[in-house]
């Protein structure tokens, strides 16, 4: 096996199984919200828009507007959403994060910074401070084969 297949194919091991990882604390952070993963990804995605229409959120998903005004609702009704029609078109409504969503949001980056920093304690002070060049290169390395490509998170 070439050296750039044998590289391919452990990098590939490591991704797969850190997502796995992830996930897996992402979904135990969300259950444990009393939410689902539907409901956390109209969040995640009414922050980064700075709130949006039902229409947007079906879009985005790939759902019906119906099934959207549904989860929606059960947001509002938990307090992490708010909904108002829009200034110039009342049969439109925009949904918006409370300040209760916001925290949401918050407490899932710090739940997952946690979860890194378990996962870093897991590996001894002399493991890191081999890696940690290595790291450094790497992520330079990528991000350099990633800065002349658009990347887009919409």
């Amino acid at each position: 096996m070439k050296e750039s297949s044998l590289f391919s194919n452990r990098l590939q091991q490591l991704i797969s199984f850190l997502m796995r990882l992830a996930m897996q604390n992402h979904y135990r952070f969300i259950k444990q919200q009393g939410l689902s993963v539907p409901q956390m990804m109209i969040l995640y995605h009414v922050q980064r828009r700075g709130g949006c229409t039902v229409s947007e959120i079906a879009d985005e998903f790939g759902i019906s507007n119906a099934a959207a005004s549904q989860l929606i609702d059960r947001l509002v009704q938990q307090g992490y959403l708010t909904r108002r029609e829009h200034p110039q078109d009342r049969r439109i409504k925009e949904t918006s994060l409370t300040e209760a969503g916001r925290r949401l949001i918050e407490a899932s980056i710090n739940a997952h910074q946690s979860w890194i920093e378990e996962l870093a304690e897991k590996i001894d002070g002399n493991t890191q401070e081999r890696f940690l060049p290595l790291l450094d290169e790497f992520v330079r390395s990528i991000q350099g084969g990633f800065a002349a490509s658009k990347i887009c998170d919409d």
